[in-house]
C-alpha cells in the first residue's frame, strides 16, 4: 500500500506546515507498520504519553536490566528535582 500523496503535501506535513487528515494518518499506520497513537502521541510531552513511551521501550529489555535502567532515572530524577 502507498501513501497516495503528492510530493509537495508530504514536504508541508514534513515540514510541519500542515497536518495530515485521518485518512491519511490511517494509512500511514498500515504502511510503516503502527498503531496510529504511535503517529500522534511521539512528539507529545503529557507525562501519560512518556510513560507509555518508556514502557514500551522497557518493555524490551531483561528484567535485570529493567532494575539498573530505574535505578539510573531514580538517580537523575533525585539529582534533577533538587531546590
Amino acid at each position: 500500500m502507498q501513501l497516495d500523496i503528492d510530493a509537495k503535501s508530504l514536504s508541508r506535513i514534513e515540514r510541519g506546515a500542515t497536518m495530515p487528515g485521518l485518512p491519511l494518518l490511517n494509512r500511514m499506520a498500515l504502511v510503516f507498520q503502527c498503531g496510529l497513537s504511535d503517529l500522534v502521541t511521539e512528539g507529545s510531552v503529557s507525562l501519560d504519553d512518556e510513560a507509555r513511551q518508556l514502557k514500551a521501550m522497557l518493555a524490551r529489555v531483561s528484567a535485570q536490566d529493567r532494575e539498573w535502567i530505574f535505578s539510573v532515572v531514580t538517580q537523575f530524577v533525585d539529582r534533577l528535582a533538587r531546590p
